[in-house]
Formats: C-alpha cells, structure tokens, sequence
C-alpha cells in the first residue's frame, strides 16, 4: 500500500516532513511551533524530558560537561533529526546537555504525547529509528576523525556537519563557541 506523505504545508523539520498525512495531521493539534536563542539549553544531563523538539533550520549540540569544568560536543543535529531521543529509547532523562547553537525555530511536542505516539507504530517509529542509526554513525566518523585528524580537518568537518543540518551557509558562530564543541582552546 502507498501512503500519501504529508504535502499540505511546508514543514521545516525533516522527520515531520516525512510522515504520512494522517500521522501529521494526528499530531498537529499538538505542534507547537517555538523560537530558540543561541545558547539555550534545552536540556541538562538527567533533565526529565517534558518536551521533544525538532529543529527548523537551527542547530542543536549535544554536550557533554568534564568535570573539571570543560565541555566538549558528542553530537549535533539540525532540520534532519529531532531532539529529546532518548525517549525512543526508553527513558526519559537527558543523558547530555542540549544547547542550541544555531536559532532558527523548532516545533516541540510534549513528552507524553510523543510517547503516546510512539506506541500507536506508525512511520515516525520507523524515521526516528533511522535517524538514530544516522546519529550513530555520524558519532562513529566524528570519533575516528577527532582521533586522525588535526585541528584544521576536524573544523572543516564540524563545518560542514553544521552546513548540513541547517540546509544553509549561514553559520552566526563565535570563535570560542567552535573551541568549545571541537574541544580546544579559541586562539587569541
């Protein structure tokens, strides 16, 4: 059986995007569509999770804090994934700090009615799973290349990883945001 994707209005978010007409309009009601500042946190490690958001042309780092104080970016996504993954998984805890690093809008929806969804099995199941297979494999390159590569590759990789997720060239970052989601120091 074909099933007719959602085409009724441009949605920014990939995943939304994807899902047939009947699952969107089902969820609809419940979308709310926000904006985000630079550097909000959405999330703090072991935050309940009462929102899920997926990005419009924004960007999203996950972070993990160090305990001496350091931080370093463990993953980052923007229009193509969705933040608060660890609901599909189970549990219903951040495990990372989630901090906007490109505002751009989101849409979010509570927690409870994303689970409810979930459970119904439809489409958005089968996408979430696929970009969580994505997300491990962009961690998987992203650690190899933080291991075999200088500074300078690293950066050029983390740039067009941002370029992607946010479909744009368009990228408003400080010198001392990028040192800190590469893990280094800015230079003066």
């Amino acid at each position: 059986m074909m099933t007719t994707v959602n085409t009724s209005d441009p949605i920014p978010n990939n995943i939304l995007a994807a899902l047939p007409n009947t699952e969107y309009e089902h969820l609809r009601p419940h979308l709310q569509k926000i904006e985000m500042r630079q550097g909000e946190v959405l999330y703090h490690p072991g935050d309940h999770i009462d929102y899920v958001y997926f990005p419009h042309s924004g960007m999203i780092s996950l972070v993990t804090l160090l305990k001496e104080g350091a931080s370093v970016e463990v993953g980052v996504f923007g229009r193509e994934g969705m933040c608060g993954i660890s609901i599909v998984l189970g549990d219903d805890r951040s495990p990372s700090q989630a901090i906007v690093q490109i505002p751009n809008g989101a849409t979010r929806l509570k927690a409870q009615i994303f689970r409810d969804e979930l459970k119904r099995g439809g489409e958005l199941s089968n996408l979430l799973n696929r970009f969580i297979l994505a997300s491990f494999h962009r961690t998987s390159q992203t650690a190899a290349c933080n291991r075999n590569h200088h500074i300078g590759e690293r950066l050029a990789f983390w740039l067009l990883t941002c370029q992607d997720s946010i479909g744009g060239n368009n990228l408003k970052l400080t010198q001392d945001f990028i040192a800190e989601m590469l893990g280094t120091r800015a230079q003066a």
